[in-house]
């Protein structure tokens, strides 16, 4: 009896064991931390507005990179887009603190991470943008939420940048081709080089991952 019972818990601990070691699969939007929404005061407007104004804001960011005359036909059309938004009741110089405010609690937020996910076995899919590449193939990468990141537009807020080394070189026959990578996330915020044509640039990363397999996402 005892030699049963002792069997049985040891069949009910492994099974535990081998469900902590599962990996989780998530997404992009679990490595950023729980908030509020945010609130933009531009989704009030109606779109000709909303159109109005980018052409006042934009004009007054070329003006103050002295891009435009301030007396010239640009300068004209933001005046006249102006006083069409403030016959809607608008405040501009408020709306544009506000939008201040909004872009600043942004910059903020793509600064946190999730800590829960801190030594967590997960799956997640994205692109590999090889950090160092050998003829055996890659074997440091920044892993990407969609193709072209970092390529030919801004990087991801380091909140969406997640850096992955694996135990062996992983041949990768294309940038745009995405993968399946599983590992033990953990938060760590850091800075890689990462290589262009034309030069290189060091890449904010949130996250760090040890990647047991990678896989063609399917």
């Amino acid at each position: 009896m005892l030699r049963s019972l002792g069997a049985a818990l040891i069949l009910l601990l492994s099974t535990a064991v081998a469900l902590a070691d599962s990996p989780r699969q998530i997404t992009w939007d679990d490595l950023l931390p729980e908030g509020e929404p945010l609130v933009n005061p531009f989704m009030d407007l109606p779109i000709e507005a909303r159109e109005d104004l980018a052409i006042v804001f934009r004009t007054k960011a070329d003006l103050e990179l002295g891009l435009i005359p301030d007396d010239g036909e640009d300068m004209r059309l933001a005046q006249e887009a102006a006083l069409r938004v403030e016959t809607l009741g608008v405040d501009i110089d408020a709306l544009e603190e506000e939008l201040n405010e909004l872009q600043a609690e942004i910059d903020r937020r793509n600064l946190e991470v999730n800590e829960d996910l801190e030594g967590e076995v997960v799956r997640l899919p994205g692109y590999a943008l090889p950090l160092e590449l050998s003829e055996d193939g890659v074997s440091e990468f920044l892993l990407v939420p969609y193709v072209g990141a970092c390529i030919h537009t801004p990087p991801p807020p380091p909140n969406q940048m997640v850096f992955v080394k694996l135990r062996q070189e992983y041949e990768i026959t294309s940038l745009y081709d995405p993968v399946w990578i599983t590992g033990a996330i953990r938060v760590e915020r850091a800075s890689r080089s990462l290589t262009y044509v034309d030069g290189t640039a060091d890449i904010p990363t949130g996250y760090a991952l040890q990647a047991v397999t990678i896989e063609p996402y399917e």
